[in-house]
Protein backbone atom coordinates (compact mmCIF):
# COMPACT_ATOMS: atom_id res chain seq x y z
CA UNK A 1 0.00 0.00 0.00
CA UNK A 2 1.56 3.41 -0.84
CA UNK A 3 0.68 6.91 1.23
CA UNK A 4 -2.16 7.91 -0.94
CA UNK A 5 -4.12 4.89 -1.25
CA UNK A 6 -6.88 4.92 1.76
CA UNK A 7 -7.00 2.31 4.59
CA UNK A 8 -8.52 -1.21 3.59
CA UNK A 9 -11.58 -0.69 5.84
CA UNK A 10 -12.26 -4.30 6.49
CA UNK A 11 -8.54 -4.73 8.66
CA UNK A 12 -9.07 -3.91 12.23
CA UNK A 13 -6.77 -2.53 14.81
CA UNK A 14 -5.77 -4.77 17.81
CA UNK A 15 -3.80 -4.04 21.08
CA UNK A 16 -2.86 -6.14 24.25
CA UNK A 17 -2.11 -4.86 26.83
CA UNK A 18 0.06 -6.51 30.01
CA UNK A 19 -1.73 -9.60 29.16
CA UNK A 20 -0.91 -12.70 31.70
CA UNK A 21 -2.69 -16.06 31.28
CA UNK A 22 -2.23 -18.72 33.97
CA UNK A 23 -4.07 -22.23 34.18
CA UNK A 24 -4.71 -24.25 37.84
CA UNK A 25 -3.03 -27.93 37.11
CA UNK A 26 -3.21 -30.77 40.03
CA UNK A 27 -3.85 -27.65 42.40
CA UNK A 28 -0.87 -25.66 40.82
CA UNK A 29 -1.11 -22.14 38.91
CA UNK A 30 1.00 -22.69 35.42
CA UNK A 31 1.45 -19.33 33.98
CA UNK A 32 1.65 -19.72 30.29
CA UNK A 33 1.37 -15.99 29.36
CA UNK A 34 2.93 -12.92 31.43
CA UNK A 35 3.37 -9.35 30.70
CA UNK A 36 3.07 -9.90 27.41
CA UNK A 37 1.93 -6.09 24.89
CA UNK A 38 1.41 -5.81 21.49
CA UNK A 39 -0.28 -3.70 18.77
CA UNK A 40 -1.40 -5.04 15.41
CA UNK A 41 -2.09 -2.32 13.29
CA UNK A 42 -4.55 -2.10 10.11
CA UNK A 43 -3.55 -3.88 7.10
CA UNK A 44 -0.31 -5.73 8.76
CA UNK A 45 0.50 -8.68 8.58
CA UNK A 46 1.44 -10.76 11.83
CA UNK A 47 3.31 -13.87 12.74
CA UNK A 48 3.39 -15.82 16.04
CA UNK A 49 6.33 -17.97 16.37
CA UNK A 50 8.20 -19.70 18.59
CA UNK A 51 8.77 -23.07 20.52
CA UNK A 52 6.58 -25.72 21.21
CA UNK A 53 4.35 -25.19 24.60
CA UNK A 54 5.70 -21.48 24.69
CA UNK A 55 2.24 -19.71 24.58
CA UNK A 56 1.28 -19.40 20.36
CA UNK A 57 -2.20 -21.03 21.12
CA UNK A 58 -3.21 -19.62 23.99
CA UNK A 59 -2.31 -15.64 22.58
CA UNK A 60 -4.07 -16.67 19.65
CA UNK A 61 -7.23 -17.89 21.71
CA UNK A 62 -7.22 -14.62 23.56
CA UNK A 63 -6.64 -12.25 20.28
CA UNK A 64 -9.93 -14.69 18.75
CA UNK A 65 -11.75 -13.62 21.75
CA UNK A 66 -12.17 -17.29 23.29
CA UNK A 67 -10.62 -16.97 26.35
CA UNK A 68 -10.10 -14.37 28.71
CA UNK A 69 -6.59 -13.30 30.15
CA UNK A 70 -6.11 -14.13 33.55
CA UNK A 71 -5.08 -10.26 33.39
CA UNK A 72 -4.52 -7.33 31.41
CA UNK A 73 -6.65 -6.55 28.40
CA UNK A 74 -7.69 -6.82 24.31
CA UNK A 75 -8.06 -4.00 23.11
CA UNK A 76 -10.20 -4.22 19.35
CA UNK A 77 -10.74 -0.37 17.71
CA UNK A 78 -10.04 0.56 21.24
CA UNK A 79 -12.64 -1.10 22.82
CA UNK A 80 -12.52 -3.40 25.78
CA UNK A 81 -13.54 -7.13 24.83
CA UNK A 82 -15.09 -7.45 27.73
CA UNK A 83 -17.31 -4.50 26.64
CA UNK A 84 -17.81 -5.76 23.05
Amino acid sequence: MTSSEPPNESAFHIEGKNLKKSFSLQQQQITVLEDVNFTIERGKVVLIGGRSGVGKSTLLGLIGGLDRPTSGSILFENQNFENL
